[in-house]
């Protein structure tokens, strides 16, 4: 039997809904963005230690990264496309990256 936790992260542009299959680890993003969404961007090393990468097409405006409880564990501008979270716990965090054509995109990492 599976077992999932989901939960809402909401603010004034969108809406992520999360649910994450104990069992397996696996994680599951449906994302409704008002606005639309930013294609072609890649987050990377992933897993990550300490400075993840971000490419995109659209420059950067800033991330927020969530735990998978929905809390907010860092938000902030991006330097030179990258962030540094080596301060952040093991374990699984979405990150949203709005960009400054006011997109957003949502991915899921692993900090080491």
């Amino acid at each position: 039997m599976f077992k999932f936790k989901k939960f809402e992260i909401e603010d004034e542009k969108s809406t992520m809904k999360v649910m994450e299959k104990y069992l397996t680890g696996n994680i599951s993003i449906e994302e409704n963005i008002a606005d639309g969404s930013a294609d072609n961007v890649a987050v990377y090393p992933n897993p990550v230690k300490d400075v993840l990468q971000i490419n995109s097409e659209v420059a950067v405006e800033t991330i927020t990264i969530y735990n998978l409880l929905g809390q907010v564990v860092y938000t902030g501008a991006v330097d030179n496309n990258t962030v540094n979270i080596g301060s952040l716990n093991k374990g699984n965090y979405i990150v949203k990256i709005k960009f400054e054509n006011d997109l957003f995109a949502v991915k899921q990492i692993i900090k080491e």
